[in-house]
């Protein structure tokens, strides 16, 4: 949609180390990248009732909020 060229990835072998830019920031770990793209279950760190007040909050998916008909892929 932007007139690039594709590009072809391999989704399954995944090859990126940010180690070093976060320990010299002091977040180890925050770009932490697995080697293969993948859907995870995981439990989420907020409060329940902080987590339940933003679960359904995908604003970005109601036409009526994108008053100016911006692109969403």
């Amino acid at each position: 949609f932007i007139g690039e060229t594709p590009v072809q990835h391999d989704f399954a072998h995944i090859d990126y180390d940010a180690t070093a830019f976060d320990l010299k920031a002091g977040t180890p770990g925050l770009h932490t990248v697995r080697p293969k793209v993948e859907a995870r279950t995981r439990e989420t760190i907020l409060p329940p009732d902080v987590f339940r007040r933003f679960e359904n909050d995908a604003f970005w998916r109601d036409p009526v909020l994108n008053k100016r008909g911006v692109r969403i892929v």
